[in-house]
């Protein structure tokens, strides 16, 4: 969190990370100075760090291809076709929404490799043809419309870090990631929808 002192409407700031403080030209070449209360992060930051670098992923392909094959769920079932209605089918696979009137697969996912007590089970969509992995660095671009969407890290124990929690616009969802990563005990981000539904993990690329 940043506190000011003084907040100048001139842009043409000079930031002093040594010091944490930053100095406003004012009127008659004047300056004044703010003090900035600075996290690490921000430090860092002000002195040219490295933003963080986003990989996100759809469920693995391993993973999919066994539960388009008829395997059991995170409730030991097979999961149910139903014909896509709409546009809001997203598969989890290959992170795009699956057609309406196509085949679509509907289960409950667990997306831990290990059962532990915050390892939650929702349902998910999948398609029910093959279809390419999502692997990028950027999030789809229809994830905007997750208005709002749930975001929280979780530590390398998978359980959630509890400060990290967040309910955000669907536009800001890459900024809150990058924001929860820069982190160093943050192992990984989930994104859920307004529901609660799991949409994808993100990790550090």
């Amino acid at each position: 969190m940043r506190e000011f002192s003084y907040v100048s409407r001139d842009s043409r700031c000079i930031a002093s990370p040594a010091s944490a403080e930053i100095a406003c030209p004012i009127a008659a070449g004047q300056r004044q100075v703010a003090v900035l209360l600075l996290s690490t992060s921000l430090l860092i930051s002000a002195q040219g760090g490295d933003a963080v670098q986003l990989r996100v992923q759809g469920i693995p392909t391993e993973e999919f291809d066994r539960l388009r094959t008829g395997g059991a769920d995170a409730h030991g079932q097979p999961a149910l076709i139903r014909t896509a209605e709409g546009v809001a089918n997203p598969c989890r696979h290959c992170l795009q929404h699956i057609k309406e009137g196509d085949d679509k697969l509907v289960l409950a996912y667990q997306p831990f490799a290990v059962r532990q007590p915050y390892a939650e089970t929702g349902p998910i969509f999948l398609h029910r043809e093959a279809c390419a992995r999502y692997d990028a660095s950027t999030l789809p671009e229809w994830f905007t419309m997750l208005d709002p969407a749930a975001i929280r890290g979780y530590g390398a124990d998978n359980w959630i870090r509890y400060e990290t929690g967040q309910v955000v616009r669907g536009n800001e969802l890459a900024s809150a990631c990058e924001s929860i990563l820069s982190d160093d005990d943050i192992a990984y981000v989930h994104i859920r929808s307004k529901y609660g539904c799991f949409q994808c993990r993100v990790d550090r690329d």
